[in-house]
């Protein structure tokens, strides 16, 4: 009888050993998994918090560079129909217009990258958008408007930090999109 019960124990002890083994080989990389998932998750949805943030605070720049009016001196030229194109949200078109530009002549050089990048960042290219920006001259008219937007693009392409540079020198250099930079901070701040 203490034979059986031994025997019967340990079949039982082996039994319990192989069913603890086997339930660790399978409930390790299970656990594995969800912490990689969740982390994944926590950290995609705050750069997706991040972008939406960015995104809010995208609005088209005013076409300075041939404004369309009755009277316009531009109204044949391809650059004015360039930038029709970019008055009505036509940024794809826009963008073939734009690099033509660039391309063929040194007039207007900065501020046709400022319309690329702009063109760039409202279809949702904004690590191309970065590019186009960072090409501009620093020393050019449009360099308040440049910060700005290529923080936007930075945002929006993932580099949180060097968007905060940049809306800090905004917001030292006083500009005007100080107001702005000032509460795109804020609400990134207390995103971390």
């Amino acid at each position: 009888n203490n034979f059986i019960d031994l025997e019967l124990h340990t079949r039982k002890s082996k039994k319990v050993f192989y069913n603890g083994i086997i339930k660790r080989v399978i409930l390790l990389p299970l656990l594995f998994v969800v912490i990689i998932f969740g982390f994944n998750h926590i950290s995609f949805s705050s750069e997706q918090d991040s972008r939406i943030i960015f995104e809010e605070y995208f609005e088209p720049y005013p076409n300075i560079l041939a404004p369309i009016s009755r009277s316009s001196e531009y109204l044949d030229s391809e650059l004015s129909n360039v930038m029709v194109l970019y008055e009505i949200e036509q940024y794809e078109d826009a963008l073939l217009g734009l690099n033509t530009l660039i391309d063929s002549s040194n007039a207007y050089h900065n501020e046709l990258l400022f319309y690329k990048g702009l063109s760039l960042l409202a279809s949702g290219n904004s690590s191309e958008a970065v590019f186009s920006f960072e090409l501009m001259d620093l020393s050019c008219d449009m360099e308040n408007q440049r910060k700005w937007y290529l923080s936007l693009a930075l945002g929006q392409s993932g580099d949180i930090t060097q968007a905060k540079d940049l809306l800090n020198d905004i917001v030292s250099d006083g500009s005007h999109f100080m107001i702005y930079a000032e509460e795109l901070l804020d609400k990134l701040s207390v995103k971390e």
